[in-house]
């Protein structure tokens, strides 16, 4: 069902547009408090344009993990994680990455990185670039990372796993120079939590081993026992029972030995690691063009507007119909947000 605002106007439009074109004559008459009007609000546009800083946007786009980071990467290494209650299953990490890249624990780390500008003849942070001024420095932070985080854009693909990182400053080669150290920190960030959940994991890998180390030397001390004790044990059914028993206890044991043996050694290698995390697929370029404002098409846009409030105005001044059809429409309008 149409609105009301829709009902109104497909009704009076034509009948509107036939008392426009008979009150030319009256806007003609009017011509030139028109353009004074429509030469005002767009001149009045053209300076608030060009008195509004421009804004430079670059753009970095990040590439999801080309490796699981796994620890477990054997063969037959899911069947030993139930025995030994390992968990190696893990969700991609870079699923994570638009939450992280705007969190206060990398942007502190980007917000007071020192940067060249045009503007300072040393290298500045951007507290000081944005000339932020509070009581104290924590109130300074607060209002810079919100402002940081209004600057930044963040969308990330599901279906392709892919991260696109936009950030917009007053200059371009500001804009490119932010964007690229986020990316930095957070590739950092990353494979620091990388290195700190390595090693946990290693340190648990290696109190379980050596658990299965005692209990491997316990049956294994019990197997030269029983074999010792018992030199025929193919005479008695029971002792032959028992021996397969102890022989299996050893096999488990042995095998679980050997294999977290293995991780730990990878895990030594994986803490020793230093390789970059993120895959950045395009670093952050200098913008040769500003972002915003759109100084052509809002002056252009406030012109057109002024032109068409003003002749519409004019036309109403002296025409009923006029008036009343703009009277339904904001009766119309009222409704549709009441």
């Amino acid at each position: 069902m149409d609105s009301p605002l829709k009902q109104t106007s497909a009704s009076n439009s034509h009948v509107v547009l036939e008392y426009l074109l008979i009150s030319i004559p009256h806007i003609w008459t009017k011509r030139r408090q028109i353009i004074l009007c429509v030469g005002l609000m767009t001149v009045l546009t053209t300076v608030i344009v060009l008195l509004i800083p421009s804004q430079y946007t670059a753009e970095t786009s990040i590439l999801p993990d080309l490796e699981k980071n796994k620890l477990l990467g054997l063969a037959g290494a899911s069947d030993l994680a139930a025995v030994t209650g390992l968990n190696i299953g893990e969700a991609p990490v870079s699923k994570l990455y638009p939450v992280m890249v705007k969190s206060a624990r990398i942007l502190s780390e980007v917000l007071y990185t020192k940067y060249k500008t045009s503007e300072f003849p040393d290298s500045v942070d951007l507290i000081r670039f944005w000339g932020i001024k509070k009581r104290n420095e924590a109130e300074k932070f607060e209002k810079a990372l919100d402002l940081l985080r209004d600057r930044m854009e963040v969308s990330f693909d599901n279906r392709l796993g892919t991260l696109s990182l936009k950030v917009s400053m007053e200059e371009p080669g500001l804009a490119a120079d932010v964007a690229n150290r986020a990316t930095s920190e957070l590739d950092i960030y990353t494979r620091t939590k990388k290195r700190t959940s390595v090693t946990a994991q290693r340190e648990f890998i290696e109190m379980r081993l050596k658990d299965v180390a005692s209990a491997l030397a316990s049956v294994e001390d019990s197997l030269r026992s029983f074999r010792e004790k018992n030199r025929r044990v193919a005479d008695s059914p029971q002792l032959v029972l028992m021996q397969g028993r102890l022989e299996r206890a050893v096999q488990i044991n042995s095998t679980i030995f050997i294999e977290l043996k293995k991780q730990v050694e990878i895990a030594k290698i994986e803490e020793i690691k230093n390789v970059p995390i993120i895959n950045v697929l395009d670093p952050a370029r200098v913008p040769v063009a500003s972002s915003s404002p759109q100084k052509l098409a809002d002056i252009v846009f406030a012109f057109l507007l002024s032109l068409g409030t003003s002749v519409v105005a004019v036309a109403a001044s002296v025409n009923p119909v006029i008036r009343e059809f703009l009277h339904q429409i904001r009766l119309s309008y009222k409704k549709l947000r009441g």
